[in-house]
Formats: C-alpha cells, sequence, structure tokens
C-alpha cells in the first residue's frame, strides 16, 4: 500500500490557461509531502491542454460542464489520500508557501484547522498597491468583510476572513462535514460547519495580491447574497461534534 501523503492540495479551475501551469509549478517545489488533485471544471480555454497526464501524486479530474467551485472540490475529495487537506485557487492571487506555513503552525499549536486571513491586521502592502489602480476592489474587500462579520454574529466565532481560500483541515474532519455548496459559498459552508471548533482553529496572515473582474476574477456580486443566505441557512442545521 502506498505511503500516505501528509498534505492533499485541491486546485478547482475553471477557465485559468493563464496562471494555472505557474501554479501548479509552485505547488510541486513547495517542501511537504504531498499530493495535488486538479480538477477541471469545464473549461472551454484549452488550459488543460498542455498538462502531462496525471500520476499517483498529481491527479487530473475534468467536469465535462462547468459546476462550480464547491462541486469541484466534492469531487476532488473522493480522491484525497492526505492526512490534511486545502484548497489553491488557480488565479494566483494568494501565495502557495502559506499553505506551508499554516501546516506547520497548525501541526505546532495541535489546532483542529488552520485559516489564511488576506486581511488579519489590516491589507498587506500588495493589496494596498493593486486597490490604488483599482478602485473596485474596495468593494470586493467590503463584501468580504459584511460576509465575515455575518459569520461570526450567527456562530459565535472570530474569524476575520472567512471567504479566503485556505482553510487546512484534517481531511477526514472534511469529510465528516459532508460539503453540499456547488458554487463560491464552499467557504462560507466551512466556516460555519467547522464553527464548533472555534477555540482549536488558528488563523495566519496570508500574502495576497487580487486581481479585477478583466484579469479573470469569477467571482461576482450576487454570489455575496448566496454566500449570506448558506450562513443563515446552515446556522440551523445540526453542528459537528467536536
Amino acid at each position: 500500500m502506498a505511503r500516505r501523503p501528509l498534505l492533499s492540495i485541491i486546485v478547482p479551475a475553471f477557465n485559468e490557461r493563464a496562471t494555472l501551469p505557474g501554479v501548479l509549478k509552485r505547488l510541486a517545489a513547495l517542501p511537504v509531502d504531498k499530493e495535488v488533485i486538479v480538477v477541471d471544471d469545464g473549461s472551454s480555454d484549452a488550459g488543460f491542454a498542455g498538462l502531462p497526464p496525471s500520476t499517483p501524486r498529481v491527479r487530473i479530474l475534468r467536469h465535462h460542464t462547468n459546476l462550480g467551485k464547491g462541486a469541484a472540490i466534492r469531487t476532488a475529495l473522493a480522491h484525497v489520500h492526505g492526512e490534511w487537506a486545502v484548497v489553491q485557487d488557480a488565479d494566483d492571487e494568494i501565495d502557495p508557501m502559506d499553505i506551508v506555513r499554516l501546516l506547520r503552525a497548525a501541526r505546532r499549536e495541535r489546532a483542529v484547522a488552520a485559516f489564511g486571513s488576506r486581511f488579519l491586521g489590516g491589507p498587506g502592502a500588495l493589496w494596498r498597491a493593486r486597490a490604488k489602480i483599482h478602485p473596485g476592489l474596495h468593494v470586493t474587500r467590503a463584501a468580504g468583510r459584511l460576509i465575515t462579520a455575518w459569520t461570526n454574529i450567527l456562530y459565535r466565532t472570530k474569524y476575520t476572513d472567512v471567504t479566503c481560500v485556505y482553510k487546512l483541515i484534517p481531511s477526514d474532519l472534511l469529510r465528516r462535514a459532508h460539503i453540499t455548496s456547488r458554487g463560491f459559498d464552499i467557504e462560507a459552508e466551512l466556516a460555519a460547519k467547522l464553527a464548533p471548533f472555534r477555540r482549536r482553529i488558528i488563523e495566519r496572515r496570508i500574502r495576497y495580491a487580487p486581481r479585477v473582474y478583466k484579469e479573470g476574477k469569477k467571482i461576482r456580486p450576487w454570489d455575496t447574497v448566496r454566500i449570506l443566505w448558506t450562513l443563515t441557512r446552515l446556522r440551523f442545521a445540526r453542528p459537528l461534534r467536536p
């Protein structure tokens, strides 16, 4: 039987031809025992045409149509073998090296999970520089802060960035969460379902260089409404037991 890797990295991708190869190269260079599971979520831009075939440590899965980020993560979860799991967006907005920092912190502090935060301690230099060029990014940050505040009100948590993709979670716990989201509300669902473990969840600041819609950003304003509804709906669901 093959040795279980320490970390499984799930990469949902939809029309990310410009950034996906670079993200996969950076993931391959991470100094950690890992497997990478890439899900082509119905891409139409030939971004997967030049990728090598699947291997035991880099598996490529495909949806014939675009089903959404949450659906891609659910597809990948059936193939996860690592002790820990985390999602890496294919858009190159965040630095994969921060995954290693989260993993080290989680193991050192014996945390149930480790969440990344783009805004812990305030927006970083990369975010501020981009926001000066693209003022619309302030709207994106405001939406994220609204979602985070609503989560904290509903679940008595103290999160600083619910919509950040980096949520390092033990694979067995992630499976127990029985995620159902198909779209961008997957981040809110994970934050909500892990709320019973809030005293053993740590947050660490990550680096963030946001992009705008003309550069390929996928999330839209109406996704904020869907995420807020997901948080409200799940408040009345049966919680996970610590």
